[in-house]
């Protein structure tokens, strides 16, 4: 898990090179607000099943999603959606050249 890391810097490194790949974008956007089981997010983006849990694996590992058993399912949601969601949709709008919106996400649940 990220949060082992001693070094600030070096968890920060990390955190930003769990969100540098599309298909893992994809995931949590296709999780979004509501839990998914495995079958149900493979649905959605149509990605090979061992790829899909690799990927699931590297961002339940990072602390971005959670995980409940249900029988012989594995269904997972985002660990904090809200902040999750909106700091995806903080950085789409600075790469399309906006501005913050005025409810960016505070990490620390403080305003910064």
């Amino acid at each position: 898990m990220i949060k082992l890391i001693a070094d600030p810097d070096e968890r920060m490194e990390r955190f930003f090179q769990m969100l540098a790949n599309r298909k893992r974008i994809r995931i949590i956007k296709a999780i979004g607000f509501e839990e998914k089981c495995v079958t149900k997010i493979n649905d959605i983006l149509g990605m090979s099943q061992p790829n899909l849990s690799s990927h699931l694996r590297m961002l339940l590992d990072a602390g971005i999603l959670k995980v409940r058993k249900d029988r012989n399912m594995r269904c997972y949601s985002l660990r904090y959606p809200e902040w999750t969601l909106s700091f995806i949709r903080e950085v789409e709008r600075f790469l399309e050249g906006g501005e913050p919106s005025a409810a960016a996400p505070s990490p620390g649940g403080d305003p910064a």
